[in-house]
């Protein structure tokens, strides 16, 4: 039966539309996750607050449900996906831990980068960083997967790679 469904033509469509009200340089899903077993996927705010103040950005935002906001950011959290697809569409790079919304922004077309680990998953036969740069990504929407520090990289290697993408 496996095979059947791996043989099955697939068609991706891309969503979210361009548009000047809906750029931003960075757009960060600042993960709030409060079950125990997965708080160590949460990045710091204060980390996120460095890397803005770093790259000297002044069009952030912050989208998701359940995240943080990061002062000085615009806070697009808890809004419709058709307008959460139009900023992806349109904005230079993600920033998030490992989530749900990064693979919408893949579809979408935004760049990313992504914080997670480099454990083997049976589910998936792969990494995470097999899923992003493959398995999730059907318009090959370039991405740089952050996995060798488990979950939590330093701030300037956040920086190199986000300047990649501005």
């Amino acid at each position: 039966i496996r095979k059947v469904c791996m043989d099955w033509k697939r068609e991706y469509f891309k969503y979210g539309e361009e548009r000047e009200d809906c750029v931003y340089d960075l757009v960060i899903h600042a993960r709030a996750c409060r079950k125990y077993s997965q708080q160590r996927w949460n990045w710091p705010k204060p980390r996120y607050r460095k890397v803005i103040e770093t790259l000297k950005l002044n069009k952030v935002c912050c989208i998701g449900t359940e995240a943080h906001y990061i002062e000085g950011a615009e806070d697009k959290r808890n809004i419709y996906l058709s307008e959460l697809c139009n900023i992806f569409s349109s904005s230079k790079v993600l920033l998030f831990p490992s989530s749900g919304p990064s693979h919408l922004a893949s579809l979408c077309g935004c760049p990313h980068v992504v914080m997670t680990d480099d454990k083997y998953q049976k589910s998936i036969k792969g990494t995470n960083k097999d899923r992003y740069k493959k398995l999730w990504n059907p318009f090959h929407t370039k991405c740089k997967v952050l996995d060798s520090d488990n979950w939590q990289p330093p701030v300037k290697k956040v920086v190199r790679a986000l300047e990649k993408f501005l």
